[in-house]
């Protein structure tokens, strides 16, 4: 009998927080601007940090967040990792390089995943070569995060 309580208190411990780096950053010349998460209880903070918004001041991100993982490839080889359930627009990069989202998550929402990546753009012809041009827009992709909420 106790080894069978046991087993079922293993079965039910709550889900540890996670956050897993799934890659997929595409850039120009620059270094990728990268995407880090962290989570406190059911808080969690995404950060993206971008090496071009110190040399592009009409530089601004973007957070696209997911329920799912979709993996859709996009011009100049980039890859959009999360679904676009939910658009983040206006994380600015002016005077500085890095933006941050941060929430909490519903109690409805806990155990499931969640997919992040930033997205930064700037202004057509204001920096030539520090992101990928696609019919006019010059833009970066970081890296995605997944972020487990228990």
């Amino acid at each position: 009998m106790f080894k069978f309580l046991a087993a079922a208190a293993i079965a039910c411990a709550p889900l540890a927080a996670q956050v897993n780096d799934l890659g997929s950053s595409c850039s120009g010349t620059l270094t990728a601007p990268t995407l880090t998460g962290s989570i406190v209880a059911q808080d969690v903070t995404v950060t993206m940090d971008s090496p071009a918004a110190p040399y592009t001041p009409v530089s601004f991100g973007m957070f696209v967040i997911g329920f799912a993982a979709i993996n859709a490839p996009l011009p100049c080889g980039c890859t959009l990792v999360p679904s676009s359930d939910v658009l983040e627009v206006g994380a600015f990069f002016t005077g500085t390089n890095s933006a941050q989202l941060g929430f909490t998550v519903p109690l409805g929402l806990t155990g499931t995943p969640l997919y992040f990546q930033g997205i930064e753009f700037f202004v057509p012809g204001s920096q030539t070569g520090f992101g990928c041009n696609f019919i006019g827009l010059d833009f970066n992709f970081t890296n995605a995060v997944e972020v487990l909420v228990p």
